[in-house]
């Protein structure tokens, strides 16, 4: 029913409200990025404006090739990009006069009337599953046309449950509903949806293309030709785990990329590995007796997965994966936690032994015991390539449909 989500969007406001007054500083973020928006949109609305919503960094990544084709597609159109997440707004590096990035008001439906007035779009794009359904109602009474790319839909989520009936039948009115699998094509099908078609997942895509390589002096003489692994994104449980196995794999060449940064994560780290640098410190004369690298700083993660050859990749104890495919398309073996239903990119490729899964310490120690042989390694790199090639595609099967929008503004 419409009340008890509007009642949970609220309380989920006030909360955010009060984590901001004890002191924490993503609410602090996520609040102050909020604060007086109508002010800070600035739009111009003489443009076409193309209103896309990703909801944290992982969906600003699968959404940066559509928005580079859209600007390439026509000089008219100019992009508001809106964020829920600080992780996302803060990692903007977009440098296209022709895109502003805002935080996305909270979703009553008093702000969304006046978000889609102010804004007046001639398109909206959503993805995956950052559904906001007084958002979406509001494009849809304004009758103005709305995608939704690499959907990720499935039985369980509320959608689907009766009391949510109202939103099903908003997800039904979505003008192109462009989904991540045959699996939820199927499903959807079943719930009578008309408006489908299997795209796939545009980081396939974004992976393939934008490798972001460049020579990096440090991590080459830290490595110092020596098989590496990586702990990309990490959170306290991976490092956990390699710290109960670290003698055992002392040959390797060890970096450790943690997903939080801020200088308590990094001396958290330090007292748990004590024989450890971080890359802002490593100089070439200092000998690799410091056996763990650990990167300090953003923005850094996806070129070193070039110098890599295993990566445990983090967020998997929590069911909040972080990005398999970069390390993939990167060369890597990639490992991660137990959690990782919710990403059918990482069943699949458990499946096709590209990626395994481990639940502790005896299980991550006997899988990089299994990819030391250097014929399995070199195997399962090449599978990994060869993956994420032959799922490239979603970008254009997406840019198919918004060109039928926009060729008509």
């Amino acid at each position: 029913m419409k009340l008890l989500y509007n009642t949970g969007i609220s309380a989920y406001n006030s909360a955010i409200k009060t984590a901001t007054f004890l002191g924490n500083e993503k609410a602090k973020k996520w609040m102050l990025g909020r604060k007086d928006w109508k002010n800070k949109l600035n739009i111009d609305n003489s443009k076409d404006i193309i209103w896309i919503h990703a909801s944290s960094l992982g969906e600003y990544i699968m959404v940066k090739p559509i928005i580079q084709e859209i600007l390439k597609s026509n000089e008219k159109i100019e992009i508001l990009l809106s964020f829920f997440s600080p992780s996302g707004f803060e990692n903007f590096q977009e440098d296209d006069s022709r895109i502003k990035a805002v935080y996305l008001p909270i979703d009553t439906s008093q702000n969304a009337f006046d978000f889609i007035n102010l804004i007046n779009p001639k398109l909206a794009i959503f993805l995956k599953y950052d559904f906001w359904f007084n958002y979406l109602k509001a494009l849809q009474k304004k009758k103005i046309p709305t995608i939704v790319f690499s959907a990720l839909l499935r039985k369980g989520q509320m959608y689907f449950n009766p009391i949510f009936k109202w939103q099903k039948e908003i997800l039904k009115k979505i003008d192109s509903l462009l989904v991540i699998n045959t699996n939820v094509e199927k499903f959807l099908l079943s719930e009578e949806f008309k408006n489908i078609e299997v795209c796939g997942d545009t980081r396939f895509d974004q992976v393939s293309e934008n490798k972001n390589y460049f020579k990096d002096n440090k991590i080459e003489h830290f490595i110092n030709n020596r098989k590496c692994i990586i702990l990309g994104s990490s959170w306290n449980k991976e490092e956990h785990l390699l710290k109960e196995i670290f003698n055992k794999i002392s040959s390797f060449a060890i970096i450790i990329a943690p997903h939080n940064v801020n200088n308590d994560r990094i001396n958290e780290i330090e007292k748990k590995f004590t024989n450890s640098i971080r890359y802002s410190k490593f100089t070439n004369e200092i000998t690799n007796n410091n056996k763990i690298l650990i990167i300090d700083s953003i923005g850094k993660l996806a070129n070193i997965y070039n110098y890599s050859d295993i990566a445990i990749v983090g967020g998997g104890f929590s069911g909040k994966l972080h990005n398999i495919l970069e390390p993939s398309s990167c060369n890597n073996a990639v490992l991660f936690g137990p959690k990782f239903n919710s990403f059918p990119e990482a069943t699949e490729m458990i499946k096709q032994e590209i990626c395994w899964s481990f639940s502790n310490s005896s299980d991550l120690f006997n899988i990089i015991n299994r990819l030391s042989e250097p014929k399995k390694l070199k195997d399962v790199k090449n599978n990994g390539i060869n993956y994420i090639s032959h799922n490239k595609g979603a970008v254009n099967i997406v840019m198919k449909h918004i060109e039928n929008y926009t060729k008509l503004f």
